[in-house]
């Protein structure tokens, strides 16, 4: 489950869905209660919105880079949500029992942590830039895949955005074993498209 408050932006991923890793809703997204996903179905049209980003679309100054989500939300991405009702969101079905690929394009990308619980971010994630080829995220940063070494994330309360492993600011000392927490949209740039490997090792 994922509280979500009133009238604020979000960034949020959703975990657990079903094995086909996507779920469908409608154009306006009123259905979204329909299936695995319970507590913003009683909203009406227009009360609430999803952006995805993509680091292919230009960047002009204009946003188009964000695009309004009307066909399916992706386990492994993260997504801006804003409602204007606090709701509950209660997701079912069976979340990722295994290692998650997703695909990041040179840049910035929204991703988020596939399964349902804590994964540690030195020991559970890796780069592959070649086949076989896995880099931890240090070692990613070290070669110049991974920028800064740190995954960002939109503290809600605080109306400001927060990083690790890197205390602030970017740059500074490395703290291992950062716990990547779900249900969170998390900002992650790289320098080169690459897939990034999660693996499903719950963490206390």
């Amino acid at each position: 489950k994922v509280d979500v408050g009133a009238n604020q932006w979000e960034l949020r991923g959703f975990s657990g869905m079903d094995t086909s890793g996507t779920k469908t809703t409608t154009s306006e997204l009123t259905e979204l209660g329909s299936r695995e996903v319970t507590g913003l179905g009683s909203l009406t049209s227009g009360q609430y919105r999803f952006y995805s980003w993509d680091p292919a679309a230009p960047a002009n100054g204009s946003f188009t880079q964000y695009q309004l989500t009307t066909t399916a939300l992706e386990v492994g991405r993260g997504y801006w949500l804003k409602s204007f009702a606090a709701a509950t969101v209660d997701v079912s079905g069976t979340a990722p029992a295994s290692t998650y690929p997703i695909t990041v394009k040179s840049g910035w990308n929204l991703i988020s942590n596939p399964f349902y619980f804590y994964i540690d971010y030195d020991s559970d994630i890796r780069f592959e830039t070649y086949p076989g080829m896995l880099l931890t995220p240090t070692s990613a940063n070290s070669l110049g895949v991974f920028s800064s070494n740190a995954l960002v994330w939109y503290d809600h309360s605080a109306g400001a955005y927060k990083w690790g492993p890197n205390s602030t600011p970017l740059g500074s000392a490395h703290v291992s074993n950062l716990q990547v927490r779900p249900w969170l949209g998390l900002w992650a740039k790289v320098t080169t498209s690459c897939t990034m490997w999660f693996y499903p090792n719950p963490r206390s």
